[in-house]
């Protein structure tokens, strides 16, 4: 694997309920990110700091919502994030690390030799239950997943429009109360609908921004008020500001699967 942080190109991989950074990382805060991760030190172990200390390993469960800070030294780090409502956030939980940790690295060393048209092949390696991954690519939102059929169409509905509709607009779409929209939704979803709409929106500011678009762009685009809302909700999920992690986005390799549906998404705006 590529060793420094100096001379280390940053990657940030997006496909089927998935996201991967490979790249050095900022130091940050302490926070709690609403998405269940893997981090790997891409060099050797990496450290982590929750509130009952801070341990060193080769690889860390960092399950939704727990507080804690990566202590890298900014040495490069892969970090695997799982969207919120997937199968795979799920599944991945009950997995071992040991395991885990062997595919996740022979997966990194591979994306960081291979060729463009060989990516999408590499990332199927990634630690995720083949069936699960297949299920989750072909039924992003399965309507099995939840009890309640109307949480499933709020959820496709924050996945495909992130920051489109108000709390009480998605209400209105399935016919119920935004407050009894809310206590169904975190009960069946494991997050509240304002944190997956968060998530969802910061994800799609990434894409622009993957394109070209300044930060200012981004942020609009993706339904914030302004630039500093953007930065705010970034900060709060990741312990960092935005401009600190993408300082030149041009200066990151990107590879998202599926243009078109990207850019169906991005019409929706």
């Amino acid at each position: 694997m590529e060793d420094g942080a100096a001379d280390f190109i940053s990657r940030v991989f997006i496909w089927q309920g998935r996201t991967l950074f490979l790249g050095p990382l900022p130091d940050h805060l302490l926070h709690r990110q609403m998405a269940t991760s893997l981090c790997m030190g891409l060099s050797g172990p990496v450290r982590i700091e929750r509130d009952q200390g801070i341990e060193s390993g080769l690889i860390h469960l960092i399950p939704t919502g727990q507080r804690h800070r990566l202590i890298t030294d900014q040495t490069p780090v892969a970090i695997l994030f799982f969207d919120p409502h997937s199968l795979m956030a799920k599944s991945i939980s009950q997995r071992k690390l040991d395991s885990t940790y062997e595919t996740f690295r022979r997966g990194v060393q591979k994306l960081l030799q291979v060729q463009e048209d060989q990516v999408l092949s590499v990332l199927s390696e990634i630690p995720v239950k083949d069936s699960i991954a297949a299920n989750h690519a072909k039924h992003s939102v399965p309507n099995e997943l939840y009890r309640d059929p109307r949480i499933a169409t709020i959820v496709r509905t924050v996945v495909t429009e992130p920051g489109r509709y108000s709390r009480e607009e998605l209400a209105n779409l399935v016919g119920i109360s935004g407050s009894r929209l809310s206590h169904i939704f975190t009960d069946q979803v494991g997050v509240s609908l304002r944190l997956l709409s968060s998530w969802f929106r910061l994800k799609l500011a990434a894409i622009h921004l993957s394109k070209g678009a300044s930060m200012v762009e981004s942020a609009l685009e993706a339904g914030f008020y302004d630039q500093s809302h953007f930065s705010n909700e970034f900060k709060k999920m990741f312990g960092l500001s935005p401009g600190n992690l993408f300082r030149s986005a041009a200066s990151i390799q990107w590879w998202i699967q599926d243009e078109k549906s990207t850019q169906s998404i991005l019409a929706a705006r």
